[in-house]
């Protein structure tokens, strides 16, 4: 029933879905991130990622995170990379997680609503999450769709996923209450988050 409700809304906005995307992966290389700092206000800690380096975005992460695990994967189809990861974790219990698709796993380098639709279910469906609330959303130009679930032990995920120019993003957060709806970090830092074409 999730699927088809959110199917329905995934065909509505656009006209026509941690750790569960790493199970396709093939190839890894982790490392602390070597991010240029972008030009920040306060105490924000705003980091760019170059497209070629790391996934192709920029966003304001939360002033806990400095140090961020990134997983590069590559594709099996060519010379390319195919997903990256970038996963800030305050501890067990909460953490911030976002997946730069620049490939699917087929090989194809076109992306639809229907991709992000199955990448976030999968989400949802691994994890046995119950949505609360879904929306769609419009951020920085890109059309997708927002969530915010609970699970087991009080857990709380926000997940949002975009179709984004020549990729797909899919962004969540967890804590382990429901101060993360409500907390103007994590929300800075989903606002925030923007392609570099």
């Amino acid at each position: 029933m999730k699927k088809i409700v959110l199917l329905m809304m995934i065909v509505a906005i656009c006209g026509c879905g941690s750790n569960e995307a790493e199970k396709e992966v093939t190839k890894e290389v982790t490392s602390e991130s070597t991010s240029t700092p972008f030009p920040a206000t306060g105490n924000e800690t705003v980091n760019q990622l170059s497209k070629e380096a790391e996934g192709g975005y920029f966003a304001t992460w939360p002033a806990w995170c400095s140090a961020k695990k990134i997983r590069v994967v590559a594709s099996e189809h060519s010379s390319n990379t195919a997903v990256v990861s970038t996963e800030c974790k305050r501890s067990d219990t909460e953490g911030i997680i976002v997946f730069s698709y620049f490939e699917l796993a087929d090989g194809s380098e076109v992306m639809t609503a229907e991709n992000v639709l199955e990448n976030v279910v999968i989400m949802v469906e691994n994890q046995n999450l119950i949505i609360q609330k879904q929306t769609p959303i419009m951020r920085n130009g890109m059309e997708g769709i927002q969530l915010l679930c609970t699970g087991d032990n009080e857990k709380r995920k926000w997940i949002e996923g975009f179709l984004a120019f020549d990729r797909m993003l899919i962004i969540a957060a967890w804590r382990s209450d429901e101060t993360l709806f409500s907390d103007p970090e994590i929300s800075r830092m989903f606002k925030s988050v923007q392609v570099l074409r």
